[in-house]
């Protein structure tokens, strides 16, 4: 019995150490088959999520971008408001307008930026719409130099609203633009009065911004708001 036993066992041991059978190595094949399958499966997913990750990051991105473009530009329509000039203009004469509104845009003159050592001046500001290179519109902006003559402030009020399409610096894409001023009591279409104490521009967004829906912004005189835009 003993020496029946370990004959047994050295056959198995040389049977064992002559290699696999046909149906163990398919058997592994099939097992490193599956494998393989979840390791694709599992790169799928993860690729998958790394891209709509990147792509939510990349849309969030662009909307910070839009939003601050629109920040900028309105902030500096007020700020021209803001400095707007309500008593006569340079030389002590008051013929020349001080505002004036039409389809092709809105300007008026402005006090020049405190700070330097320059002598107080006054600008010609304007706003409208501009067709860019690609052709997209957007609202506009055009400022003059300095100046401290009548003359030459009359000079850059005549060029104002020809000048955005060839020298204005392009801001926020629109399809559309509105202004209103306030007078007696109520909001009013533009008209050839002094300064309006208050101003409502409504913008309407390019199509496919960041932005779905109009966007109002109401300026009113510091002097009415007591200081406060």
């Amino acid at each position: 019995m003993k020496d029946r036993g370990m004959d047994t066992r050295g056959r198995w041991a040389r049977r064992r150490s002559a290699g696999f059978t046909l149906v163990e190595v398919l058997a592994a094949l099939a097992v490193m088959a599956v494998a393989l399958a979840v390791l694709a499966l599992l790169a799928a997913m993860g690729w998958r999520g790394t891209e709509a990750l990147l792509s939510t990051r990349e849309g969030v991105e662009r909307t910070s971008q839009a939003l601050l473009g629109w920040q900028t530009a309105l902030a500096q329509w007020q700020a021209d408001w803001d400095a707007s000039v309500t008593g006569d203009t340079p030389g002590g004469e008051g013929d020349l307008p001080r505002w004036s509104a039409s389809d092709v845009g809105v300007r008026w003159v402005r006090r020049t930026p405190d700070g330097g050592d320059a002598p107080p001046g006054w600008q010609v500001v304007a706003w409208g719409p501009a067709v860019d290179a690609s052709g997209q519109r957007r609202w506009t902006r055009w400022v003059s130099a300095p100046v401290r003559d009548h003359a030459a402030l009359g000079i850059a009020w005549a060029t104002a609203l020809s000048r955005l399409g060839s020298d204005g610096v392009r801001t926020v894409p629109i399809e559309g633009w509105t202004l209103q001023v306030w007078r007696d009591g109520g909001w009013r279409p533009p008209d050839d009065g002094p300064p309006p104490p208050a101003v409502r521009l409504v913008l309407q967004p390019a199509a496919g911004t960041a932005l779905g829906g109009p966007v109002q912004v109401d300026w009113v005189a510091p002097r009415i708001a007591g200081g406060k835009r």
